[in-house]
Parts: structure tokens; C-alpha cells; sequence
């Protein structure tokens, strides 16, 4: 086996990043404790120690600094009374001259701390990744960046009633992908199977309610100006996935529906699930998917199209469409508002959000013990 063109360089470079971001969740974790720090590891001390610490567990690099020159490491087993078996392993300074340990020891200094590094930069970005980095960069780097999932809730307290009805997010990929396998020739609501086993696929079972549910809401695409538009155009896509690069970074996503109308111009239309009771439609467009819009115009009018109209279309009123008409002379000033929407992420800010609630911070896995924020703070209401 030989290691071909630039091989060895980029496993290096690669081992090298793996590290530096090893130490980088370290060091939040360990400047997240208030009161009490506590580290555990495991470690061998036969041959030469330390040993190299390339690619090694944290403890093996770190125990060492809590040292003074001039001591060494020992084992020390412990046998403990009534268990068995049972050992007790803890590392302790011993002077090699034999003094006590601890006996007239000076603590040792500890240089300061460098500033950790930047995080790795991303080479692409999607308009859910900025979206959900403007709801909270902290969250977004836990989860998109050093990869911790979704945590599960507090069950609920004594006396108060478990949460009703179908997961939120769950219901609205049943949705898309009825809309998506919808038969455009001849659009009817799809029969009750159809349904259960759209659920099914999500590992979910529909009551009556949730069914009827899911029925209203593709029954509200159906209806109205948006879907005859669509129909009316001369040739649609759905789930249709774009890509362009601004700068040096590639920004990526998918619509729902991509309709090229008789003059050429883009129709681009995103089915939005949430409950919006009777709120402002066009301002939960410009504080939750400003930078979509901003993304899915950049993408048909840079494909060509010489004007494109961006239509978000709540299906719990689909008789209000919330729609933005842009021009191929608006290029430039969209793609200037994307670089100031995506450069604190690119540059690698992740400060925690200013304004937590349980509806940003519900299932956060830095909820419990990495936030700043207090849980009365991110378990309420607003």
C-alpha cells in the first residue's frame, strides 16, 4: 500500500482539526463549572509516562499539569472494606527525594490559558442552518457542530395533563410528502390509508383527530389562486434542490414547488405548517424565514428567471398568502443582506441567545448544565 497524491498530509491535517475540536468542547465543558470541576479517566502507566499524547484521552495530556516539576505519578490500589474486588485507583504525587505526600508542597503554577480556537469554518450552509443559528448560535454549535442531539423534556409534573395531539414536526413532514406524492393532473385530498401509512413511515399511529387534521391541511394547498397558478404554469417541480456559491461558501436547500410561468418568471412556493392563530403572517415571514426568502429568491433568479415571487403559504390560512416579488436587479442587495445574515456564523460567534423560553429551549441538550441561562429561564412560558 502507498499513500497517493496528498494523502498523508490531509489524514494529518484531519487527525490534527479532530483534536483541536476535542479540546475545544473540553474547555467548554470545563469553564461551564461554577462551584465544582470534576475529571475522570482511565489511564496506563507502564513504560514511558506521560506517553504520547497524540490522539489520547484528555486525561492522559491533562492530569500531568496538576503537578509540580519533579513529582512523579504513582498507582495507588486501595482495598475497600466489604466489597470484594473492589479497587480504588487514584493518582497522587510522590517526591522522588520521599518527602509526604502533600508535605510542605507548594501548589504549582498554572500558566494561563490560551484563547481557545476559532471553530472549524463551514464550507456550506443552508437557510435552516441560518435559521436555526439566529434562534440561538449556542444551541446551533452544540448540535450542528460538535453533534449533540435533541434531548427529551421533563415528564410532566404531578397533576398536569400530558401535551395533546401530533409532534409538531412530525405533522408537517406527513404533510410535505402528501403534498409532494400528490397526482397534479387530478389534486384530490388523499384517502385515509394514504394517510396512515404516510404516518406509518414516521413510526407514528394517527387518531381520528390528527387525521382529520392532516386532511384540512393538505385540502388547504389545494384551494385557492397559489395552486391554480401552479397548475397553470409551464412546467413544475416539487422538492426541487438548488445550490449556488456566494463568495467562498455554498449555500444549499430545497422548495417544495418551483413553477416557471408563460413569461419566464420563477414562482417559488414553501408550505409552512405551523399554528398561527390569528398573528401578522407577513411579520412571522420576517423575523422566522427572512433569510429564506432571501436564499430561495437568489437561487431562481440566479438560475436565470427575470423576476421570481417567494410565496409562503400557511395552510392553516391558505387564503393569505405571504409573497415577496424580487428582480434580477435586486441580486446584489439580497446577496449583500445574505453575507450579513450568515457572517457571525461564518466567523464562528456562538453566543447563547439573549431571550430564552421553553419554546427555543425545549429538547436543547445544553439545557440541563452547559447554559449560562437558568432553568426558570429556559423552562418558561412567553
Amino acid at each position: 500500500r502507498e499513500d497517493a497524491l496528498a494523502y498523508r498530509e490531509l489524514s494529518d491535517r484531519a487527525r490534527k482539526g479532530d483534536r483541536e475540536e476535542d479540546e475545544r468542547v473540553l474547555y467548554v465543558g470545563c469553564t461551564r463549572a461554577k462551584e465544582r470541576l470534576i475529571l475522570s479517566g482511565s489511564l496506563k502507566l507502564a513504560g514511558d509516562w506521560p506517553p504520547d499524547t497524540s490522539g489520547a484521552a484528555p486525561i492522559v495530556w491533562l492530569a500531568p499539569r496538576f503537578f509540580a516539576a519533579g513529582e512523579e505519578l504513582v498507582a495507588v490500589t486501595r482495598s475497600t472494606a466489604g466489597a470484594v474486588g473492589e479497587v480504588l485507583r487514584e493518582l497522587v504525587p510522590a517526591r522522588r527525594a520521599g518527602q509526604a505526600v502533600g508535605e510542605g508542597a507548594a501548589p504549582p503554577e498554572i500558566a494561563e490559558l490560551p484563547a481557545p480556537p476559532p471553530p472549524p469554518a463551514l464550507g456550506a450552509v443552508s437557510y435552516s442552518s441560518l435559521t436555526r443559528y439566529a434562534q440561538c448560535p449556542y444551541r446551533f454549535y452544540l448540535q450542528r457542530i460538535v453533534g449533540l442531539p435533541d434531548v427529551a423534556g421533563p415528564p410532566p409534573a404531578a397533576g398536569e395533563p400530558a401535551p395533546e395531539g401530533l409532534d409538531l414536526r412530525v405533522r408537517g413532514s406527513i404533510v410535505h410528502e402528501l403534498l409532494e406524492a400528490l397526482d397534479l393532473t387530478r389534486p384530490s385530498v388523499p384517502e385515509r390509508a394514504a394517510i396512515e401509512a404516510a404516518a406509518a413511515m414516521h413510526e407514528v399511529e394517527l387518531t381520528d383527530a390528527d387525521a382529520d387534521d392532516v386532511a384540512a391541511l393538505v385540502r388547504s394547498a389545494l384551494e385557492g389562486d397559489v395552486l391554480a397558478r401552479v397548475l397553470a404554469a409551464r412546467s413544475v417541480q416539487r422538492e426541487r434542490s438548488f445550490a449556488f456559491v456566494l463568495d467562498d461558501t455554498l449555500v444549499n436547500g430545497v422548495v417544495d414547488v418551483l413553477a416557471r410561468e408563460e413569461n419566464g418568471s420563477a414562482l417559488v412556493v414553501d408550505y409552512k405548517t405551523d399554528h398561527v392563530g390569528d398573528a401578522d403572517l407577513e411579520a412571522i415571514v420576517a423575523s422566522g424565514y427572512g433569510v429564506q426568502r432571501r436564499i430561495y429568491a437568489l437561487a431562481a433568479l440566479r438560475e436565470g428567471a427575470p423576476s421570481v415571487e417567494v410565496v409562503h403559504l400557511f395552510l392553516e390560512r391558505p387564503a393569505e398568502p405571504a409573497v415577496a416579488r424580487y428582480a434580477a436587479q435586486d441580486i446584489p442587495r439580497l446577496e449583500a443582506e445574505l453575507r450579513g445574515s450568515a457572517a457571525p456564523l461564518l466567523r464562528g460567534d456562538f453566543p447563547v441567545a439573549e431571550v430564552p423560553h421553553l419554546g427555543l429551549c425545549g429538547g436543547c441538550p445544553a439545557r440541563a448544565a452547559l447554559c449560562v441561562h437558568p432553568p426558570e429561564l429556559t423552562g418558561r412560558v412567553l
